[in-house]
């Protein structure tokens, strides 16, 4: 596909104009993928690509969306109106920052405590089982189970524990004072699973059997 600059005046200065515009990008990248024998299934608003049984997703992102919005929203604080964060364009304004924004930000963040943290993957796979036990899961944010373990790996301080299980006793003792709560969310670990036997059946084929 020939490069579109993203200067150019066919991009509009409407929002909505410049969303179909994207849409488009998807169904032609798709198009450019399938020729390619891969996978592809553009939305409206982005596009899945399947490789190697690991499904991608890419997302067209325009800053000047951000800006038509920023202008829309300090047009209407100008006019005095009332409740702008729950208006149309608020709302869209607060969610544009949110996924384009604080959640690359927040991904890159992790991503570089993961490097320097080789037990925090396993670790959230851990805690996520547990709380997936627990019929939990959908009340947790993937974010907010992440932050938990980053919390309680630095709260343990430099030394990292020699496995994923010291890291889930540690987000399992946090004080629920770090997590707003006044009272814990998860309870300890029962005690059949001691550590010993425990890390030798993470170890082995059977990794889920501590959740019967």
């Amino acid at each position: 596909m020939a490069p579109w600059e993203e200067g150019k005046a066919r991009w509009g200065n409407d929002v909505e104009a410049i969303s179909r515009l994207t849409s488009s990008f998807y169904v032609k990248i798709a198009e450019k993928l399938r020729e390619k024998k891969l996978c592809a299934v553009p939305i409206i608003n982005q596009l899945f690509v399947l490789q190697s049984g690991i499904v991608f997703k890419i997302v067209v992102v325009h800053d000047r969306i951000l800006t038509l919005l920023e202008e829309v929203v300090e047009t209407l604080n100008d006019s005095g109106a009332a409740r702008i964060e729950s208006s149309l364009q608020g709302i869209r304004l607060t969610a544009w920052k949110k996924n384009f924004i604080a959640e690359p930000f927040l991904q890159r963040t992790l991503q570089s405590f993961s490097t320097s943290y080789k037990f925090f993957g396993s670790t959230v796979q851990l805690v996520k089982k547990w709380i997936g036990w627990r019929l939990l899961s959908g009340h947790f944010n993937d974010y907010i189970i992440e932050l938990l373990v980053v919390a309680a790996i630095k709260k343990t301080g430099t030394v990292e524990p020699h496995h994923n299980v010291g890291n889930y006793d540690a987000v399992i003792e946090l004080d629920p004072s770090a997590v707003v709560r006044k009272t814990p969310i998860l309870e300890r670990r029962p005690a059949k699973f001691q550590k010993s036997s425990w890390i030798r059946s993470m170890n082995s084929s059977t990794t889920t059997s501590f959740i019967r």
